[in-house]
């Protein structure tokens, strides 16, 4: 039995088609439609898309009337290498640019900043399991390590001489373009067995990376 949300697309397919007189029709109006452009707050770029009716738009979301020429330097490029920028003097004046990247920039360098691959395998050993949902990163300590530590002053709890855990949520597989950077005390795992982070801004498609200190992770996500 088709979705709900499938049995709407269908619904609204036919409506277009009805009032445009022909399937061919519509398809010739989404061509010539116009893409619009939705960025935060912040003008971190969150959607391009001709279907503003067919996503869910937050209240919270900003959009302008970009002129198409200056929206034609983002197709098919990566959407989290640009920002929306407004102009200091003029109100309602904005512009698309690429990212200053020299203002967020995280060590790259392997022995310092390891690359989580999402991962599928049930059976799989680790010692930190992550889970990362759009708006939520919940961070777990297995029960190996909780013994572990079972008889030590959770106060002084150190992994690797560290007693913090890094977390960088960056552009897709691309570090040098941060989003967020998040700390978990050890400590607070420990007495918590897991930590869940409220997270800025809708991440789906974004990568995880971290500062190593325990020797085996595994990431998965949740739509």
């Amino acid at each position: 039995m088709p979705s709900k949300e499938a049995l709407e697309k269908k619904k609204k397919f036919a409506e277009l088609k009805e009032k445009a007189g022909s399937a061919r029709a519509v398809q010739r109006d989404k061509l010539l439609s116009p893409y619009r452009l939705y960025f935060d707050k912040e003008g971190n770029i969150i959607s391009l898309t001709k279907e503003s009716n067919t996503i869910n738009i937050n209240d919270a979301w900003l959009t302008h009337d970009f002129e198409q020429d200056q929206i034609q330097i983002l197709k098919g490029k990566n959407l989290a290498r640009y920002i929306v920028v407004q102009d200091p003097n003029v109100d309602g004046v904005y512009s698309i640019e690429l990212k200053n990247l020299d203002q967020k920039v995280i060590n790259v360098d392997n022995s310092f900043l390891y690359h989580l691959e999402k991962s599928n395998n049930d059976s799989e050993n680790f010692e930190i399991l992550c889970t990362m949902s759009p708006k939520n990163l919940v961070v777990q300590l297995t029960n190996t390590v909780k013994e572990e530590y079972r008889e030590v002053d959770s106060a002084k709890a150190k992994r690797k001489n560290q007693k913090v855990l890094y977390f960088y949520i960056t552009a897709p597989n691309d570090p040098h373009v941060l989003f967020q950077e998040i700390e978990i005390q050890l400590k607070e795992l420990l007495i918590n067995n897991e930590v869940n982070i409220e997270l800025q801004k809708n991440v789906s498609g974004c990568s995880l990376y971290t500062k190593k200190i325990f020797d085996k992770y595994k990431f998965i996500t949740k739509a």
